[in-house]
């Protein structure tokens, strides 16, 4: 065995970490970081797992806008998607829209102080799960455009 082998190896070792914890924060968004940047679609966004959940309400109409975590539309065809409202037992179940979104009709408007718990599985993926802390306003940010 050579000499400086080992230490070549562990170099590269140090370097691949490096570049892995790197890229962390890319992936690892936490809901204060999405609350003080501004959503695609002016509502408010949540990770869940591998996808990115964008919930926009306007008035009774709801939309969720799927992505991966680089900000690219994850096709919503053949998935399914529901919220629950507050404590409320009852489950309303989205339609797969156009792209990357699920669309639905509410009651009523939500409340500014209402929970939203979204359930998303896309196609051939587990269901993942999102907690939107209160009602998110269409328009209520500068959209954007811009890649994590």
């Amino acid at each position: 065995m050579r000499r400086g082998t080992g230490r070549r190896g562990m170099l590269l070792a140090i370097g691949a970490l490096a570049c892995a914890l790197q890229g962390a924060p890319a992936w690892a968004h936490s809901d204060d970081y999405f609350d003080s940047h501004p959503s695609a679609h002016g509502g408010q966004t949540r990770m869940a797992g591998p996808i990115h959940i964008e919930l926009v309400a306007q008035g009774t109409q709801v939309t969720l806008y799927i992505t991966d975590h680089a900000g690219k539309a994850r096709p919503s065809a053949g998935g399914k998607a529901a919220l629950r409202l507050g404590d409320a037992e009852a489950r309303i179940e989205l339609a797969p829209g156009p792209d990357n979104t699920f669309t639905g009709t509410l009651a009523a408007p939500l409340a500014a102080e209402t929970i939203v718990v979204a359930f998303v599985q896309l196609a051939g993926a587990e269901t993942q799960t999102a907690r939107f802390g209160k009602a998110p306003a269409a328009n209520a940010r500068e959209h954007h455009h811009e890649q994590h």
